[in-house]
């Protein structure tokens, strides 16, 4: 019941926020806008975008290493299977089947790589918060995109504070664990110990100054690299803003996806993305056609590919004794 609430809840949302994108969009200039797009600078794009996401799989490498000894081409593969799954499923199974495959190739715990998970979004949000609040601090006041900065900002570094104590008193807290349970039922406790101490150890690699400095500068140069990418695609529509200023597109559209919506985030990643284009003085219409674009190349390669290294792990899903849409359910019943 609950999955089915958040679906449902997620496709009230992207309802309600592609009405708002499209309500005043003359959909014969946003045509014509499309029509005249320069793919030779999209295809340039790709490059940027392919690097951003080889850092990803760089940095939830060296994350895992704490624990298993995994190459940087198969942390790559297994981010592009999460990530399709992502676009493809609700409520962001892709995250669950990540944890799923890393456990039964590596014997490792999946709440310990849930762990590690958790440590990507975080720092994902709050570099994306960060990069919004200095473009909106730049260009001036938004009544929409600046309680989506302020909101992500404050979240997103309570969040890193505390997996962060989490890590640093890793220690302490398993040993104080069966006071920290002690309100839970007897017969779950032995499963939340578990769990905890797991989850507690996917966050050992910010226990050290360097490795939180390390994915702090991972994930400013990612995003970054995205934000080159719209900008390439930016120039495939001939637009004139400023380079630096992608980023908080960048932000904006994907910030947004923080609220529940359908598989992909379609609906909020429009919407903010075009306010932001708005914001920065491109017509609507322009704006619209843009981050439909800008939407799409980061969607669909990434799910043609991930689907494609899925299917290539039927020898392996076949120690689930299921099959691969089983298996997905599986992750979704975890």
């Amino acid at each position: 019941m609950g999955n089915k609430v958040r679906f449902l809840s997620g496709i009230i949302v992207s309802t309600f926020f592609l009405i708002l994108l499209l309500r005043d969009i003359n959909f014969i200039q946003l045509r014509e806008t499309v029509s005249s797009i320069q793919i030779s600078w999209i295809l340039v794009a790709i490059v940027p975008y392919t690097l951003a996401l080889i850092l990803r799989s760089l940095r939830w490498s060296s994350l895992l290493k704490n624990s298993i000894n995994i190459s940087n081409s198969e942390s790559m593969s297994i981010i592009l299977i999460g990530y399709a799954a992502n676009n493809l499923l609700p409520i962001r199974l892709g995250e669950i089947l990540r944890a799923l495959i890393i456990e039964k190739r590596y014997a490792s715990p999946k709440m310990q790589v849930m762990g590690t998970i958790v440590i990507e979004r975080l720092f994902d949000g709050l570099v994306l918060a960060i990069f919004l609040m200095i473009i909106i601090a730049t260009l001036g006041n938004s009544s929409i995109l600046q309680p989506l900065a302020i909101i992500a900002g404050i979240g997103f570094t309570i969040g890193i504070i505390f997996i962060a104590f989490l890590a640093i008193k890793a220690d302490l807290i398993r040993g104080k664990m069966h006071i920290l349970l002690s309100f839970t039922p007897n017969k779950f406790r032995p499963h939340l110990r578990q769990w905890l101490s797991n989850f507690i150890t996917g966050l050992l690699a910010l226990r050290k100054l360097r490795g939180f400095t390390s994915v702090l500068a991972m994930s400013f140069i990612s995003w970054t690299l995205e934000a080159v990418a719209f900008w390439f695609v930016g120039l495939s529509f001939g637009l004139s803003i400023h380079p630096l200023t992608y980023l908080g597109v960048v932000s904006a559209a994907n910030l947004a996806m923080i609220a529940p919506s359908t598989s992909g985030g379609v609906g909020p990643f429009e919407f903010f993305g075009s306010e932001m284009l708005i914001l920065l003085g491109v017509g609507s219409s322009v704006a619209v056609a843009f981050i439909i674009t800008v939407h799409v190349f980061v969607l669909l390669p990434v799910t043609l590919i991930g689907i494609i290294l899925f299917w290539r792990l039927e020898t392996s899903l076949q120690m689930f004794g299921s099959s691969k849409w089983d298996f997905l359910k599986n992750g979704r019943r975890n």
